[in-house]
């Protein structure tokens, strides 16, 4: 008797170990689940962001090349009012371009309230 009594007790410590160690693999898995999900989201938002800062290189270097034909427009020795006519227009053009590669411009209303202006005087 007192050894089926032990047997007893070691059966069930062996079964309440087993149980610590099941619903612990089943916590791990869970957790592993989360971890793996949560990993994943943060991959997709890094390329994003990638993908956005290869883009804002892009326009960068747009706006650079812009600028810098911008800045030689203004340097140019004028002479005459036909000069100045077709440096203004080419000035115009570059800074739509340049408007266009920063984001949204309405060109008719630029143009329209600089115009306004310029009758006001």
């Amino acid at each position: 008797m007192k050894n089926e009594g032990k047997k007893n007790i070691i059966f069930i410590i062996a079964a309440v170990a087993f149980c610590i160690v099941f619903s612990g693999n089943i916590y791990s898995s869970i957790q592993s689940y989360k971890y793996r999900r949560l990993c994943s989201e943060y991959r997709e938002q890094l390329i994003a962001t990638e993908n956005a800062n290869r883009e804002l290189t892009d326009r960068i270097g747009r706006v650079a090349e812009i600028t810098g034909r911008i800045k030689e427009t203004t340097d140019a020795n004028i002479t005459d009012a036909r000069g100045i006519i077709e440096t203004v227009e080419r000035l115009r053009a570059e800074i739509k371009e340049l408007e266009d590669c920063c984001g949204s411009f309405n060109q008719s209303e630029y143009y329209q309230y600089w115009d306004n202006i310029y009758d006001l005087e």
